[in-house]
């Protein structure tokens, strides 16, 4: 289960599944709206975790979709990847934030029920 620290839960959004969750979001399209921010004030603004950021910088590093720009980075335009991103980001600026229905997870939607179990594999003595 996703770790959310200090922050509550974000309902679920196209946006979130297309791009790898709602902090990954939140990276990814910070990095494709400005000229250049760097992994601090990414913390700072998202309120999201040092790991996460970097986890997304380093990614995105080893695939070339990066730039560096000023004092921190930005999603490239000179590889395909870099510019499908944008692509993305800009596509789901009117959709991205719209719900979307999961699926019931078998726990939740039994509550107060005991769960079933799987069945266990006998060991050979």
């Amino acid at each position: 289960m996703a770790n959310y620290g200090r922050n509550a839960r974000p309902r679920d959004a196209v946006a979130d599944f297309l791009l790898g969750g709602n902090r990954k979001r939140l990276v990814v399209t910070r990095l494709a709206e400005h000229e250049g921010v760097s992994a601090a004030v990414l913390v700072d603004e998202l309120k999201i975790g040092r790991a996460t950021v970097f986890e997304v910088l380093r990614a995105l590093r080893a695939v070339e979709a990066l730039e560096p720009r000023g004092v921190g980075y930005r999603l490239t335009r000179k590889t395909p990847l870099g510019r499908a991103l944008r692509g993305l980001v800009t596509a789901l600026a009117e959709v991205g934030e719209q719900n979307v229905d999961r699926p019931p997870r078998p726990r939740r939607a039994q509550a107060g029920k005991k769960p079933v179990s799987s069945p266990r594999i006998r060991r050979r003595p």
